[in-house]
């Protein structure tokens, strides 16, 4: 992704962690992410979203049902999913009434009738209803977080790693993917997107309902919702992927143009990272309104980014699709497990658009490499940025901008890829690159075990150089700064 949001501090508890009892208990209210504690929940585990939406681009209205199927991993008296206060809620937890109430921190408490065994598997509907326009300026905003209004009068779902409580209920944490089910109603004349596979649209009424099914496992800040006047075009991938492009009407010319190149661009990536591992393809291109306060640039939405494309400068859109492209394999298919390990992540997408830039454009990477390393030798701040562990021993002031930082991660993080290249050899990054994405489809992995790969598969210890760039604030020593050919 290129942007940023705020973390926010709160209670820790350890990844994974469940309360336990012997009688029943709530779940807990964390996922035990120690930079982003509000996020996600415990004592259940998601096998399946089912969403239905329906929203009026107009108004601004949203009505909706979630359906969540999951199973209890403790005995649970009550348990949370993350949603924000935003009106009337009802839910109804295997069939019968529960109690809902939202609490702090966008959550929402809900209670069973009784409580759910251990080991059981159970399903909650969470109906509710909500106008974004009038929640937006009840919170003093132009919009909900998590939303981007377009200049065409449409919407679209935006943010990382928060946002999607402002959407629909789930337990948004990138360690609980689960395959997504949307099906999206729209005044007729508008176009609803999805992630996945599509099924056409059928009006009844005055409405169109289109179906969207991700059956693959996906992290709920990665589904992909929007509504426009689009122009879609539609193709196939030469591995049989249905790909669906769609443009909002504002779009210039140059956006039309980048979109078009497309193919291009996911045959490069399958070239370097190896076979496109989801059921669907394409992008979802949009430009946001008058005082948009959520533009990021785009974020990887599963099988079909989001780009809010105000572009400033032209050109810059290809790069930005090559980035964004390359977390379907890192960051989409292969999550995160912590946040700390966002590297895995952004350092990679921000490589790959400087192989883009070596194979399409004929730029000399070593030669790039050395430019940067000059206009960084004595800046320390920009050294010290560590690409993982980024906020250790200091979680509760932690933010977005401190893990997903624009000198870090998604800079110093070219640097130290390039040199890792140059360290180990071209045929060992190829399989690194290749490999990583293919061993923990659809999972979740960590910056530690990608450390421990990269040295199985190079057959080289590379404690040093990892030490080296990614675990420490000071500029590499010689070695490390400029192995293989960067040395000449």
């Amino acid at each position: 992704m290129l942007s940023c949001a705020l973390a926010m501090s709160g209670a820790l508890l350890p990844l994974g962690s469940r309360v336990a009892s012997a009688a029943p208990a709530p779940g807990a209210d964390t996922a035990g992410d120690p930079y982003f504690p509000q996020d996600g929940n415990g004592g259940y585990r998601v096998g399946h979203y089912d969403l239905a939406l329906r929203l009026d681009p107009d108004s601004k209205q949203v009505d909706a049902t979630m359906t969540i199927t999951a199973a209890a991993t403790q005995e649970l008296r009550s348990f949370d999913l993350d949603f924000a206060d935003l009106g009337p809620v009802q839910a109804v937890v295997n069939g019968k009434p529960a109690a809902a109430e939202p609490a702090e921190q966008a959550k929402l408490v809900v209670t069973p009738d009784r409580p759910l065994p251990s080991g059981t598997t159970f399903t909650a509907a969470i109906t509710y209803s909500f106008n974004e326009q009038e929640q937006a300026a009840a919170m003093g905003k132009s919009e909900l977080p998590g939303w981007v209004q377009t200049s065409s009068g449409g919407v679209a779902k935006f943010g990382e790693p928060d946002g999607a409580e402002y959407w629909f209920p789930s337990n948004n944490t990138p360690d609980n993917k689960a395959p997504f089910t949307l099906a999206l109603t729209v005044p007729e004349g508008w176009v609803g997107i999805g992630g996945g596979l599509e099924a056409p649209a059928v009006v009844k009424d005055g409405w169109a309902t289109s179906v969207w099914k991700e059956p693959n496992p996906v992290a709920t800040y990665l589904v992909p919702i929007a509504v426009d006047h689009f122009d879609v075009r539609r193709s196939v991938l030469p591995t049989g992927q249905p790909v669906v492009i769609a443009l909002n009407p504002d779009q210039p010319d140059f956006v039309h143009d980048a979109a078009a190149r497309y193919p291009e661009i996911m045959a490069f990536l399958q070239e370097k990272l190896g076979p496109y591992p989801h059921v669907a393809a394409g992008g979802i291109f949009i430009d946001p309104g008058l005082g948009n306060k959520n533009f990021g640039g785009a974020l990887e939405t599963q099988t079909r980014p989001v780009y809010v494309s105000t572009w400033e400068d032209p050109g810059k859109e290809v790069s930005v699709i090559v980035h964004e492209n390359t977390h379907e394999w890192y960051g989409d298919s292969v999550s995160v497990r912590q946040w700390r390990d966002i590297c895995l992540n952004e350092c990679f997408a921000s490589y790959l658009q400087w192989m883009w830039e070596e194979s399409e454009e004929g730029a000399d990477l070593d030669q790039k490499y050395r430019d940067h390393v000059q206009e960084q030798w004595d800046d320390q701040a920009y050294w010290g940025h560590l690409l993982t562990d980024m906020c250790d021993g200091r979680e509760d002031e932690c933010t977005a901008g401190d893990i997903m930082n624009g000198q870090g991660v998604y800079d110093k993080g070219q640097l130290a890829l390039h040199a890792l290249r140059r360290m180990i050899g071209e045929k060992a990054f190829s399989d690194i690159l290749r490999g990583w994405p293919a061993r923990h489809r659809f999972g979740n992995a960590s910056w530690a075990q990608f450390e421990q790969y990269a040295q199985q598969t190079a057959k080289k210890d590379l404690g040093g150089f990892f030490q080296a760039w990614f675990h420490s604030g000071e500029r590499p020593k010689d070695e490390y700064l400029f192995p293989g050919s960067l040395a000449g």
